[in-house]
């Protein structure tokens, strides 16, 4: 009722705003028809001299009135430098940056358009992409620059459209513009760019194309040197396509493949073609010549030679595909991806052996009966080199996905003993993936890692990780059913079955029993010194006695001071947090 009452006196207070506003401006307009020509003068020449806002909208609007071409232009290049003029940079992200104000140039272009210039706007075009250009390359901002430049070539997209230019030529200005766009600025420019145009006009656009690939014409940029012909190369190419010169477009794209580039559009349009043994010609040609300088598009290729293999059915060369990029990058869905090929190909057994051989000594199969798919003709990649010790993790990961719990524990513990490094809640997620995996086979295991689990989330002190260490929680007590285990549990979790959840006392003996029922953390000697921590309150008496924060039905959380013991009712005590659901025999 008292937001509601907020809200009217808000929505009162902005309304009688307004009319006051409302009211000052009848009041003023009222005031000026009032006064003699004389001193109407006088008072805006004294308001201009103190306000240069107020100077350069009454100058604007006199260029305006007497269609004064060159002296708005003029006004727009001032306007265009000054915009641009400052550098937008903040140092923090909680203070937000400061946009430049290109209204005014904004409103000078459109005065140039309104006034039937369009060309001068057109011409003002390049030198506002330019500024704009070099003052983002020297700011910080979050995009507000390109927006405010993006408002300005709106209206230079009018003023092309209303251009007497031919088609021919807009086309051309429009892409010679994108191409010299390196930030997105010119989101504006493409209905320009993707309006139906007829044959002669898309023919007249390629051949001004190619002169500009040949260096004989258009604009100069980077693809005269060689380097980044991608763009112009591509426009070329749709423009020929477009205009019913197919061949041309196809000589275009087997020249660029000559020059050691294009390698991936020519492979494409071989394939569109039904040309797919010189599509695979190509494809194996450009990712030797590829592979060490651009690794990504030498992949892509790669991944054509797969597809297209694929569709013709030679399923021994698309499982060896599929072998090199598992072996580049071995993970079980590589393998799993190998091995149904491998069984089109009538070698499931065989590449499974020596799948399984590499990831657990790390070396490539050679050219050998161990190896039964053909050679690929293609390079190996850096990183697919063999490697001091194999892919454990893989395995370990493969027998949990086919529920082979020994092979679990069994690559589980020697990833252990090698000592890698600990990667927070990664590895904390993949311990307790191998505790579920083992907890019915071999239950003990299972405790012991989700003990393990729950004491490094404890350590942390980060309440997130509390509820992490609340979800072992119910594993280690299913893990403890499983066992069967009676008289309590020497692992993490446990109680006897039939038995009530107990509470830790402060010096780890058990305290007395709670029929509500909690699960517990518990040891040998407790977990209070063992910088242990128990969750839950929810005995069917009502609130804890020892605890301050917890409530019936919520999660509360013992801090643990360094020294490990429980600081009951410590004020630290994180905010309550839902208790994790755990089955209760």
């Amino acid at each position: 009722m008292a937001k509601q009452t907020r809200s009217r006196n808000c929505a009162r207070a902005g309304a009688e705003r307004g009319a006051a506003a409302c009211r000052e401006v009848v009041d003023l307009e009222a005031y000026l028809h009032s006064l003699r020509k004389p001193e109407l003068v006088e008072l805006i020449v004294r308001a201009a001299a103190g306000h240069s806002d107020l100077r350069e909208h009454v100058l604007s609007h006199r260029a305006l009135a007497n269609c004064e071409v060159s002296e708005l232009i003029a006004r727009v290049r001032r306007e265009i430098a000054s915009a641009c003029e400052p550098s937008i940079w903040t140092a923090r992200w909680d203070q937000p940056s400061q946009a430049p104000d290109y209204s005014r140039v904004q409103r000078g272009l459109a005065g140039l358009l309104d006034c039937g210039y369009p060309d001068a706007v057109v011409e003002l075009g390049p030198e506002l992409l330019e500024a704009g250009v070099e003052q983002i390359e020297r700011s910080h901002d979050d995009g507000d620059i390109s927006m405010e430049i993006d408002s300005c070539m709106e209206v230079v997209e009018r003023a092309l459209n209303a251009s007497p230019r031919s088609d021919a030529e807009k086309v051309l200005l429009a892409l010679e513009w994108s191409l010299a766009d390196e930030y997105g600025l010119l989101r504006s420019l493409d209905p320009v760019l993707e309006a139906r145009r007829s044959k002669r006009t898309r023919s007249a656009v390629a051949d001004e194309l190619a002169s500009w690939l040949d260096g004989a014409g258009g604009p100069g940029g980077p693809w005269r040197e060689g380097r980044d012909r991608g763009p112009i190369v591509g426009q070329l190419v749709e423009a020929l396509d477009s205009a019913g010169r197919e061949a041309e477009a196809d000589r275009v794209c087997e020249a660029e493949a000559v020059e050691g580039r294009g390698y991936e559009r020519w492979v494409l349009r071989l394939r569109a073609a039904k040309r797919l043994d010189d599509a695979q010609e190509w494809a194996e040609r450009g990712v030797a010549a590829l592979q060490a300088n651009e690794p990504g598009t030498a992949a892509r290729l790669r991944g054509h030679l797969l597809d297209m293999a694929r569709r013709r059915r030679r399923w021994p060369l698309a499982a060896a595909y599929l072998g090199e990029r598992f072996f580049e990058g071995p993970t079980v869905e590589a393998l799993m991806e190998l091995l149904a090929a491998a069984e089109r190909a009538g070698a499931a057994l065989e590449v499974r052996r020596a799948a399984c051989r590499f990831l657990e000594t790390g070396r490539r199969p050679g050219r050998s009966k161990a190896w039964p798919l053909p050679p690929t003709g293609l390079p190996d990649s850096p990183r697919s080199e063999d490697r001091n010790g194999g892919h454990w993790e893989v395995l370990r990961e493969l027998a949990i996905a086919e529920g082979r719990s020994t092979d679990v524990l069994r690559w589980h513990d020697r990833i252990g003993k090698q000592g890698g490094p600990r990667w927070g809640q990664s590895s904390r997620s993949v311990d307790v993936s191998v505790a579920r995996a083992v907890s019915d086979t071999h239950p003990e295991r299972a405790i012991k890692i989700f003990r393990a689990v729950a004491l490094e989330c404890i350590e942390t002190k980060k309440p997130a990780e509390y509820e992490v260490a609340g979800g072992t929680v119910g594993g280690g007590a299913g893990a403890a059913r499983r066992r069967g285990a009676r008289g309590g549990v020497d692992g993490p979790v446990g109680r006897a079955p039939g038995e009530p959840w107990t509470q830790a006392s402060a010096d780890g003996s058990a305290g007395r029993a709670r029929g509500g029922g909690r699960p517990r953390l518990a040891g040998g000697q407790g977990l209070a010194g063992a910088g242990g921590i128990e969750f839950g309150c929810r005995g069917r008496g009502g609130r804890d006695p020892w605890c301050r924060s917890c409530r019936p039905g919520r999660l509360c959380v013992y801090c643990t001071s360094s020294s490990g013991a429980l600081a009951r009712g410590s004020q630290r005590n994180p905010k309550p947090m839902p208790l994790p659901r755990v089955e209760q025999s």
